[in-house]
């Protein structure tokens, strides 16, 4: 774009964004009004050979604080990532967007990366249409073909000259050596920095019941000896709210953060998880044939990343962030022994 001038922000407003957003993002989520509105704009005015125009703030995401605006007649987005979280870095998605060149997956082209102080913020272009949780249920059924579509291309991505499982670096560097220890990692401490760091304490500190937690932990390991250390390029916690569509159209695929390496059926089993109304089960054993069985036993230790935490912020109880935290856990360790309601044949 003519109009981007990829430059290095001033150390004045390095030192502006700094003051305004040094707290984590998720705490940055409530900042509102346009004191913060006036230093995203002094960045974008570092980047941007236009007026800036029409800037507001994006509702949606959990990890990054969003806005878009306008430079003369486009629409771009900025996004603002907190830098500290291992894998959630917004020069991963760059990594990806080199990795599909040439094929249909649509990921928003980026046109910047930089860092203001501890943060990570990714410039790209406006994609057309609405999240697909505007959408009716019959809507949304009408675009599976073309979600699972888009989900075999993600599979299909050569990542032969890639290593380990899991989360991974924008260098495409797996964090994991196996599939199965990146789901163990469910029951592992973090970083301090990352979003659920030293969480032990909350088993002392909130509602988080140790004897429960570990039950579940104890049933998901039962589970994983059926599942095969195959390595694919999978999405990770595909959500209503990461797809954009219009005109019957899916038009972009959005938030590629939880991009991982591991079992590709896990990516049809959160679907399945989350919005069991799709139908992608009936659909699933006609565009996976051969995986029925692995889908379904999948199913049961599936979805301790991503849409669990979702789910933790929607409840009313949970006021502080170590409550919000305290119940993001149970429920992933709870989706971790979940159990379909036609068990399959291992089931003891």
């Amino acid at each position: 774009m003519s109009d981007l001038r990829p430059v290095v922000a001033s150390e004045q407003v390095l030192a502006l964004l700094g003051q305004h957003f040094s707290a984590p993002i998720s705490d940055l989520v409530s900042v509102e009004g346009g004191h913060a509105s006036e230093q995203v704009l002094a960045l974008l005015g570092q980047h941007f050979s236009a007026p800036i125009s029409d800037l507001v703030s994006v509702e949606g995401g959990q990890v990054a604080r969003t806005f878009a605006f306008r430079a003369n007649a486009q629409e771009y987005i900025i996004r603002f990532n907190h830098d500290t979280m291992l894998d959630s870095n917004l020069p991963k998605e760059v990594y990806l967007m080199r990795k599909f060149a040439g094929t249909a997956i649509p990921l928003p082209p980026i046109l910047h990366v930089g860092r203001v102080g501890e943060l990570h913020f990714a410039i790209s272009c406006k994609m057309p249409g609405q999240m697909l949780e505007m959408f009716s249920p019959q809507e949304v059924r009408d675009l599976l073909p073309q979600i699972l579509d888009i989900l075999a291309a993600i599979h299909g991505i050569d990542v032969s000259d890639t290593q380990g499982y899991g989360g991974f670096s924008d260098q495409g560097r797996g964090y994991f050596p196996s599939w199965s220890d990146h789901l163990h990692m469910i029951a592992r401490e973090e970083a301090e920095n990352d979003y659920f760091g030293k969480w032990y304490r909350l088993f002392d500190e909130t509602f988080l019941e140790r004897d429960l937690y570990q039950d579940l932990y104890r049933r998901m390991c039962d589970l994983l000896v059926y599942c095969p250390e195959d390595r694919s390029l999978i999405r990770g916690g595909l959500s209503l709210r990461d797809m954009l569509a219009q005109d019957g159209k899916i038009t972009a695929v959005l938030d590629w953060l939880d991009a991982s390496y591991g079992d590709f059926v896990y990516d049809i089993a959160v679907l399945d998880f989350w919005w069991p109304w799709l139908g992608v089960r009936s659909t699933d054993a006609c565009t996976y044939p051969a995986q029925v069985g692995r889908f379904r036993r999948l199913k049961k230790i599936m979805s301790e990343q991503e849409g669990l935490e979702k789910a933790s912020f929607s409840s009313p109880s949970c006021s502080s962030v170590k409550n919000q935290k305290c119940l993001a856990k149970y429920e992933r360790a709870e989706a971790l022994s979940y159990k379909t309601p036609t068990p399959a044949p291992f089931i003891h």
